[in-house]
């Protein structure tokens, strides 16, 4: 498993609290864009599956949330 950088940390712990990218962009005044793609690079990291009937952003946040 990959280790993630802080701001990829810090993204997978408000996508854990339930922030949409929209939110998440604007609590850490980053472009939504780059939220994205962080997000795309969290899930590689963490081998989230591709699998399009599994939700990445749930399989994250049930991860994530205890952390």
């Amino acid at each position: 498993m990959g280790t993630l950088t802080f701001r990829e940390n810090e993204i997978a712990k408000l996508v854990a609290k339930g922030k949409s990218n929209k939110g998440i962009a604007i609590e850490l005044n980053i472009k939504e864009t780059s939220v994205r793609s962080s997000l795309k690079i969290i899930y590689s990291k963490l081998f989230i599956s591709d699998d399009k009937r599994i939700n990445k952003r749930v399989t994250l946040a049930l991860g994530w949330r205890n952390k």
